[in-house]
């Protein structure tokens, strides 16, 4: 079964860090109690440190039934409508890479 790393990085306004990691964190809890695995959240050290970055590892085949979950669930529903003001409209970056030495 192929493993995808899915990552999801977005810029935020200036002023809106902390609250961009908390939108991103509560997001990720909510991924965790709905398809029972690990989203991480991290922000860059240098560079630009006012982006925030999802990522998550899945299985290929279970990619759009883990985000049927979660796009479904009304605490992510409010939570997205919160990225308005944090997150800079435009700059979202989703990326996907297969694993190629997954452990048996």
């Amino acid at each position: 079964m192929a493993t995808l790393i899915y990552r999801r990085t977005m810029q935020v306004h200036m002023d809106k860090l902390s609250e961009a990691m908390e939108i991103a964190t509560e997001q990720a809890k909510i991924f965790k109690e709905l398809t029972g695995n690990d989203e991480l959240v991290s922000f860059q050290i240098g560079g630009n440190p006012r982006t925030i970055c999802r990522q998550r590892m899945v299985e290929m085949d279970k990619l759009g039934e883990d985000d049927a979950k979660v796009s479904e669930d009304p605490k992510w529903q409010e939570l997205e409508k919160r990225h308005k003001g944090v997150f800079v409209d435009g700059t979202m970056v989703d990326e996907m890479r297969y694993v190629i030495n997954m452990p048996e």
